[in-house]
């Protein structure tokens, strides 16, 4: 669980087993951001990846990483964000756990001693939670 105080609580709800987010590398001194899917199982976080993208190279050169989820509710927009850094999983039992539970796993790979599929576990380190409707984000560490 990402923090067990009344905020961290109202954060961790508001990830879903499987969504989008906005996932930020960095490449020499630029950042790098693309949308990702992020699986949220066992109370960790997860991306499944090919090997061979531009952000596996870039998280072997510097595995600090910012994600956001956005967020709306009626005519506000909010967003959670998150810094923290990737770990490139090697343990298979890790690897084979997060395949059976992906349901787009076998539309890029074969299984999962695949050399193209790559698994990173998701550290948070700290977040800043603007509340849709808030004019001020409240930041906390993990």
């Amino acid at each position: 669980m990402i923090c067990k105080n009344e905020l961290g609580i109202e954060v961790w709800q508001l990830f879903q087993p499987k969504q989008i987010i906005y996932f930020a590398t960095i490449e020499g001194n630029k950042p790098r951001v693309r949308p990702v899917t992020m699986l949220c199982q066992d109370d960790r976080f997860w991306i499944l990846t090919g090997t061979n993208d531009n952000k596996v190279s870039q998280l072997q050169q510097n595995p600090r990483i910012e994600l956001c989820l956005p967020l709306e509710n009626d005519n506000s927009n909010g967003y959670v964000r998150i810094s923290g850094k990737a770990i490139i999983v090697q343990e298979e039992s890790l690897r084979r756990k997060l395949a059976e539970n992906c349901d787009y796993f076998h539309n890029y790979w074969q299984d999962t001693n695949d050399p193209g599929y790559t698994l990173l576990e998701i550290e948070f380190q700290e977040i800043e939670y603007l509340k849709p409707g808030d004019m001020e984000g409240k930041k906390f560490q993990v």
